[in-house]
């Protein structure tokens, strides 16, 4: 009896102590915050009538570092209210503010909060300025 005893405070001791190093992990890990990219709207994946079912917001990176290249990063959109509204602004440039994660393959994974548009996209016919 004494050892079942014995037992059973040992066995809640370790439980209490996991309990309390789970908990450390779940407050010492920092909501992802939010951020604003500004990109433009492109198609990602299609289905099977060609019809647009997931966008990236491609986003020109400008380092600081004038010896280093400008480069892109595309930022997939997750499947939210507000991302399916951007499938309908495929070439709009787009402000958009959310949260970014990376999926298991490395992807940046963008949930959109909120956008507003910058800027539609140039008709056939309107030139667009050189730099």
């Amino acid at each position: 009896m004494k050892r079942n005893i014995h037992l059973f405070i040992v066995g809640l001791f370790f439980l209490m102590v996991s309990l309390v190093f789970i908990n450390f992990n779940l407050i010492a890990q920092p909501e992802n915050e939010e951020i604003t990219i500004t990109g433009i709207v492109l198609p990602a994946e299609y289905d099977e009538d060609d019809n647009v079912t997931a966008v990236v917001i491609s986003v020109t990176i400008t380092p600081e570092d004038s010896t280093e290249n400008e480069y892109i990063e595309n930022y997939f959109v997750t499947d939210n209210e507000k991302g399916r509204e951007l499938l309908e602004l495929i070439d709009y440039t787009v402000k958009a503010t959310g949260t970014e994660d990376t999926d298991e393959e490395g992807y940046l994974i963008f949930n959109v909060t909120d956008y507003k548009i910058i800027e539609e996209p140039k008709k056939e016919d309107e030139q667009y300025d050189e730099e």
